[in-house]
């Protein structure tokens, strides 16, 4: 649970006008913020037939990565090789309205727009933002667990999650959106989106059980 302390800090530094930073010089990386927080939170969720596991925290320390902000940790046991997630948000510039999302992009462009192509999906959204001015009120994500089969070209989806974070006037932290499953028509929804970067791939069904 946050310290009273950093709710204070935080308060005064919006009620200024003032921003929260990303922490770059962060002591806790995503897993340990996650797992030594008093207030994490894990899940099962079944989407498209299959189990995912998600461990969060809806708003991360001031000595993490992402102050004040969700983190989350999504696993699953059933095959996958990549992760996709794509962002929609109302934020007033465009390019950020709807996005597929990556996790480092400068670091790892090659596999871009995956997301990543670990077993496992971590994320820590950050944005900068004030008491009277927010962003965006809404950033809501769309993660796949997917197959990816570099030969033939094909992307079969194991399943999503839905997650994200809100904002809201004189709310001083982020409200985290809890995570909840996605459907295959979600999928074919978003795909539409996916085409635009993933137009060398081919759309597959839900892979059964």
């Amino acid at each position: 649970m946050m310290s009273l302390k950093s709710i204070l800090i935080l308060a005064i530094t919006l009620i200024l006008g003032k921003s929260p930073q990303i922490n770059r010089a962060a002591t806790r990386d995503i897993p340990s913020s996650i797992y030594s927080a008093s207030s994490h939170r894990s899940t099962k969720i079944t989407s498209m037939n299959h189990d995912f596991v998600i461990n969060y925290i809806e708003n991360s320390g001031v000595d993490c990565i992402n102050p004040y902000f969700p983190s989350i940790h999504i696993t699953t046991k059933s095959e996958h090789n990549a992760w996709i997630q794509i962002v929609r948000t109302n934020c007033i510039d465009p390019e950020f309205q709807e996005f597929v999302d990556a996790a480092d992009f400068r670091t790892y462009p090659s596999i871009f727009p995956f997301y990543t192509k670990n077993q496992d999906f971590y994320d820590a959204p950050f944005w900068n933002y004030s008491l009277m001015r927010k962003p965006l009120t809404f950033w809501n994500a769309h993660v796949y667990a997917v197959m990816v089969d570099d030969a033939t070209g094909i992307i079969t989806p194991t399943g999503g999650i839905q997650w994200g974070f809100t904002f809201s006037y004189f709310r001083i932290m982020p409200k985290m959106i809890v995570p909840s499953a996605l459907n295959p028509l979600n999928w074919e929804q978003d795909w539409t989106v996916f085409q635009s970067t993933l137009n060398t791939y081919k759309n597959q069904k839900c892979r059964k059980l």
